[in-house]
């Protein structure tokens, strides 16, 4: 299995995907929702603690935000909303799992954690949220690429030279762009959605409480399994 995942600017990026390499990988539901998982796992990992990784997080856990993704031209919620979203949901689960008292507990760290200067986050908005990438035909090598191919699951960054530059950017959109392109894909098949939506949301669940380890691909096997499509 190959993808590749092109931006041609913060504007424009194809997504291809290649199930006829790398096999015996078939191209099946099962397989496209165990690949988006594997990548976004692989992105969280990749960006570490990082508000943009905590609004991708925060974005992946609101279901009703990632359903939103499926239309046509989505806007995506302000950086504001996407934490309180990433907040909400540790809480919620603190409190659910463990107890109310655990989750009071828990708040100030928390709020440490996504406390950040209002100038980092209106870049944020400005930089990476204003503008959603419109999903675009392949027309060849973008400027910047991520490359993805499995077995074993390898992610090869193309076009960000030694700085990185915009690899923030690229790395929140390539994810949000996957999600878009299998639930446009998708649309009219209620089961894949639900299905799609819950490994967003725990992928995103696996950011907030640090369950991302070197094994992305282990991970993402049993959150496929979690959901009951493995």
């Amino acid at each position: 299995m190959k993808m590749q995942i092109e931006f041609y600017s913060k504007e424009e990026l194809s997504i291809q995907i290649d199930f006829t390499e790398h096999k015996p990988f078939p191209e099946n539901k099962t397989s496209e929702i165990f690949f988006f998982t594997c990548f976004a796992l692989r992105q969280f990992h990749n960006l570490g603690h990082h508000i943009v990784t905590q609004a991708l997080a925060g974005l992946l856990v609101h279901s009703p935000s990632a359903r939103k993704l499926f239309q046509d031209n989505p806007e995506l919620p302000s950086g504001e909303s996407l934490l309180s979203y990433f907040r909400f949901h540790a809480i919620s689960t603190i409190s659910r799992n463990q107890g109310i008292e655990e989750s009071l507990k828990a708040s100030p760290a928390l709020d440490n954690e996504l406390s950040h200067a209002e100038a980092t986050i209106r870049a944020f908005n400005t930089e990476i949220l204003a503008k959603t990438p419109k999903l675009v035909n392949y027309k060849g090598r973008g400027k910047k690429s991520f490359e993805v191919t499995w077995p074993p699951f390898l992610l090869d960054l193309k076009g960000f030279g030694i700085l990185g530059l915009d690899v923030n950017h690229h790395s929140f959109h390539s994810v949000v762009g996957l999600l878009r392109l299998l639930g446009q894909k998708h649309v009219d098949d209620k089961e894949y959605l639900d299905h799609l939506v819950a490994a967003a949301l725990h992928s995103g669940n696996a950011y907030i409480f640090k369950k991302i380890s070197v094994d992305q691909v282990g991970l993402a096997d049993a959150i496929i399994k979690e959901i009951g499509i493995g």
